[in-house]
């Protein structure tokens, strides 16, 4: 599957890779901060001038700035809802799937969109110890073609092993894993 890659504004990446799917699927859309913002946007005070509709916060969040998609009022399937989104999320967890690279390799067959939700730490050092997401593009192998919207070149190549550790390290509390985003069956 082809997206154009589309770079995010602060804590935004969640809803940078929902404008991406969208746009694959020539779906209109609001704009990205509008996204982020009904999928339960918090930003630190330091960054409140940068949103207009952002949620401020002097705490954290245990998930990490950004998106809220963990809760239901601001989850994906939410925004897919209220947006008349003819789309479905689905949430998977890496003890719920056997084989990884199959899982991968069937959804992407299926031209089913992959979010996948991670601790950028292991595959970025640089970006520091917090929740990201990107799309899953391909899988050749042990070789997962992320789409990135938060570096310069787009497109990074990680290893499988790689990628369920950084999984692992986020963690299911923090929603960390793959979602899966296909049409609604009627």
């Amino acid at each position: 599957m082809e997206y154009n890659p589309i770079k995010q504004r602060p804590y935004l990446c969640t809803a940078a890779c929902i404008e991406m799917i969208l746009d694959r699927r020539n779906i209109e859309h609001d704009a990205q901060e509008n996204i982020a913002c009904s999928l339960g946007l918090i930003v630190p005070e330091e960054k409140s001038s940068l949103y207009a509709c952002a949620t401020v916060s002097n705490t954290r969040p245990k998930s990490g700035w950004g998106t809220q998609v963990q809760k239901e009022k601001y989850s994906i399937n939410n925004y897919f809802r209220t947006n008349n989104i003819h789309l479905t999320e689905t949430y998977r967890t890496l003890s719920s799937i056997q084989d990884v690279a199959d899982f991968i390799k069937i959804n992407l067959e299926k031209e089913n969109d992959i979010l996948v939700c991670f601790n950028n730490l292991p595959l970025d050092p640089s970006g520091g110890n917090c929740g990201h997401v990107n799309i899953i593009e391909s899988i050749n192998g042990d070789q997962v073609v992320l789409l990135d919207s938060d570096i310069f070149y787009p497109r990074r190549t990680v290893s499988l092993a790689k990628l369920i550790k950084a999984i692992e390290l986020h963690g299911v509390k923090n929603r960390a894993g793959f979602w899966i985003i296909s049409n609604t069956k009627n």
